[in-house]
């Protein structure tokens, strides 16, 4: 039978019926929702993690907006890798529905929405070409953010100039130099690679391609360790709420250090401030520099009663007592909060061990003092108990579990891909599971479709 598709012809072994067109409609639908709720539990996501890591009373609002921009970026790499795979096993499939086992050396432009009906079809049907564009999108958005978008962004706001040009001109020099230098640091590369190598232009591309692809293998196994063996245990550790507690109160110290240090600089720099503030009059030319270095001080500010150090007039000087009151100022906010959340983590800890024993079955926290007005809210409180006293350290060490089994499985699939030739098969685990998903979905289309 010969059928058309928007002008385009094609061969088909077996007769269309009617029905099969309508499907196709129904199937790029499932394809449109499910992106739409995907992107939908992406920007949840994503605002739920900016909101909780951003320090609203001090950010700039595009800071958090770039910020937004990259995560959601990297997480939409996670759904659109599925969407990819299937719209190639979707694209293989309507290659053999409409040609056969016949072998094409170019690529086929193949037509739009069709499906296979012997082989049935994913439901995560992307056209080849929208992916196309959909991961050039993705790439190069994240490689100008990467590269150029947060390191720039990063100096002008560490920049302690006082006028918006002086701070974009700033933080300009300072991406120039560093780029100058790595650029420096390839030429010299390439000029070696050239004299002693004797290297082609095509042959300088490619190996500049495996430099950028070995650097990011790197960064992925990095991380990927970090995933592997450090997320296991400390699930494990925290399954031991002994140990977990010397821990807190062993990084406690520390911490309490880090930030008695930490309040001594913002005290030490405060009274400079003050020293400059009794030197320089209302009239004075950097009068105005000092008020914006004042307004960057905290509220304990008010409580200086002198200052201390060496005056220096001097718009370099100005810029320096800016940089130091900007740093004293956020170091200062990063270790109180380091310590102040390991601290309420460790009171939390010793309120679950300590209510372990409770006859009320309730638990008593150190902060909150919850009295139950009704019965519900009492079998909540006990639901709360049992949970926290008997249900959570197995919990965690079943999760943690499940991550070393998961940890084994991505090592021995990433260990044995390269003995495809040798043995002919595919030994990955993920391979395997992927195959039977993909065996069991068609059967079930096929039912569905037999049936209706």
């Amino acid at each position: 039978v010969r059928v058309s598709f928007c002008g385009n012809e094609a061969r088909v072994g077996s007769s269309l019926h009617k029905s099969n067109f309508l499907k196709m409609d129904v199937v790029g639908l499932d394809t449109l929702l499910l992106c739409i709720l995907c992107g939908i539990i992406l920007i949840l996501f994503t605002s739920f993690l900016v909101r909780r890591y951003s320090d609203r009373a001090h950010s700039r609002w595009f800071v958090d907006g770039l910020v937004w921009i990259g995560w959601f970026m990297s997480f939409a790499i996670v759904v659109f890798i599925p969407l990819d795979v299937a719209s190639s096993r979707h694209e293989y499939q309507c290659h053999r529905a409409f040609y056969g086992n016949e072998t094409l050396d170019e690529p086929l432009s193949l037509p739009p929405n069709c499906l296979a009906e012997s082989e049935g079809s994913s439901v995560f049907e992307l056209e080849t070409q929208t992916m196309s564009h959909v991961w050039k999108a993705l790439y190069w958005t994240t490689f100008v953010l990467c590269w150029i978008g947060y390191p720039v962004l990063q100096s002008f706001m560490n920049a302690a100039h006082f006028t918006l040009q002086e701070r974009v001109i700033q933080a300009l020099k300072e991406n120039l130099i560093y780029y100058a230098v790595l650029g420096g640091i390839g030429v010299v590369i390439i000029l070696y690679l050239v004299v002693k190598r004797d290297l082609a232009f095509s042959e300088l591309l490619a190996a500049s391609m495996a430099v950028s692809n070995a650097w990011g293998l790197f960064v992925v196994i990095a991380l990927l360790s970090y995933g592997l063996v450090e997320i296991p245990k400390r699930l494990w550790r925290q399954g031991d709420r002994t140990l977990t507690l010397k821990a807190y109160q062993f990084e406690l110290v520390g911490l309490l250090e880090n930030l008695e240090k930490a309040k001594k600089e913002l005290d030490d720099t405060m009274k400079l401030v003050k020293k400059y503030e009794d030197a320089i009059g209302k009239e004075h030319a950097f009068r105005e520099y000092l008020d914006q270095v004042i307004k960057k001080c905290p509220s304990e500010y008010g409580k200086v009663l002198y200052g201390e150090g060496a005056v220096d007039f001097g718009y370099g000087a100005m810029v320096s007592l800016h940089s130091r009151v900007m740093y004293a100022t956020l170091d200062y906010r990063r270790c109180r909060w380091l310590y102040e959340t390991k601290l309420t983590k460790a009171y939390e800890l010793e309120d679950k061990m300590a209510s372990k024993g409770n006859p009320e079955r309730m638990m008593r926290w150190t902060f909150l003092e919850r009295v139950p007005k009704s019965g519900w809210q009492r079998l909540m409180y006990q639901v709360e108990w049992l949970w926290i006293v008997f249900l959570e350290k197995w919990t965690l060490r079943f999760l943690s579990l499940l991550y070393i089994l998961a940890a084994l499985c991505v090592i021995w699939s990433e260990g044995v891909f390269w003995l495809y030739e040798l043995v002919g098969t595919n030994l990955s685990i993920f391979y395997w599971m992927v195959k039977d998903e993909n065996d069991m979905l068609r059967q079930v289309i096929l039912q569905v479709e037999n049936s209706s």
